[in-house]
């Protein structure tokens, strides 16, 4: 067992921007004529926000990062770097950061990129953005997660369907300011034997829109059993390996924040590998899956409830299309 080590990074602070009402899974029960009760004890979620007319990826990403910048007393020129981290978009081309980006007045152009891992998204983007502050170039990065699902689903599909909501988280990232501040170790694995186990078929150059304008294709599609039996059979060795070569212990972890896939497998998770209820951050009854945000807003509504902690010894985990497990741990 090596020392830990540790990449010196702070979050600096965290906003979010969730669109319109909460929609209930009761009104949708109604609405589609389905078994009053059924979501929340398939999914565990009796709300979610979706977006109206109004609200694009990029708009809602926008109110995220500039809550994010109000937070940290900063203004968008403060930047030196800004990543999109979402899996959802606007547009093929060109990606979201240089669209949320253009709706900031700036006396000098931030670099900006896309990062897509699907659900991974904001934890992947952590640990890439973590490495890339030097305090040089990148003294201050923000990260960008902004979703609409609710456009890609079918309510013919009802586990997907009455799962997945809509929303948008940001952080900025900056050098820490304490020894022993920061990210201490990263990991992901790809199991590319379930890679078409979460899709949306239509929209690339297998199957361009054009070719098949009106094609349930189009829709998002999840086979949750196959997930969860995947995650049964995968999780656990995950976390042996992230843990095996640390100083530190999982039941030495004071807050996990997971991405929200769904309450069956949190639960699965919670019981494989011993979790005190305690550690696990669990909001998607309020939320639903909202894909990369998920584990960014538990993280951000935990910080606005003052339960974490400078010095908090805190894990980032999830899931993901692929099918990818990822997680990170920090010192808060």
């Amino acid at each position: 067992m090596k020392p830990t080590s540790i990449l010196s990074v702070k979050i600096i602070s965290t906003g979010i921007f969730m669109p319109g009402e909460p929609v209930t899974s009761t009104q949708l029960e109604v609405k589609y004529n389905k078994s009053q009760g059924w979501t929340d004890k398939h999914s565990g979620v009796q709300q979610r926000h979706w977006a109206g007319p109004g609200d694009t990826c990029t708009s809602m990403g926008v109110a995220a990062l500039q809550n994010a910048l109000t937070a940290a007393g900063m203004m968008y020129d403060d930047l030196d770097l800004v990543v999109s981290a979402s899996a959802t978009y606007d547009y093929p081309i060109p990606h979201n950061a240089c669209l949320i980006q253009s709706h900031f007045e700036s006396s000098k152009p931030v670099p900006g990129f896309d990062i897509d891992a699907t659900c991974l998204g904001w934890i992947v983007a952590m640990e890439v953005c973590s490495k890339m502050l030097d305090g040089v170039r990148y003294k201050r990065i923000a990260i960008v997660c902004s979703e609409i699902a609710s456009t890609h689903l079918n309510p013919e599909d009802w586990e997907t369907f009455s799962l997945l909501g809509d929303g948008a988280f940001a952080c900025i990232l900056g050098s820490a300011d304490e020894v022993g501040q920061g990210l201490i170790h990263a990991d992901m694995k790809t199991y590319p034997q379930a890679a078409k186990t979460n899709i949306v078929e239509i929209g690339g150059n297998a199957f361009p829109f054009h070719a098949y304008p009106i094609d349930e294709r189009r829709f998002f599609k999840m086979d949750g059993k196959h997930l969860l039996k995947l995650a049964y059979e995968t999780v656990p060795s995950f976390f042996n390996g992230f843990f095996k070569d640390l100083d530190i212990r999982l039941s030495d972890v004071k807050w996990i924040f997971p991405h929200q896939a769904s309450l069956p497998g949190l639960v699965l998770s919670e019981r494989l590998l011993g979790m005190n209820e305690d550690q696990l951050v669990i909001n998607i009854q309020n939320y639903g899956n909202t894909l990369s945000c998920a584990a960014g807003i538990a993280l951000h509504e935990t910080l606005i409830a003052e339960k974490v902690q400078r010095g908090d010894l805190i894990m980032i985990v999830g899931t993901g299309a692929g099918f990818s497990i990822g997680g990170s741990l920090w010192r808060f």
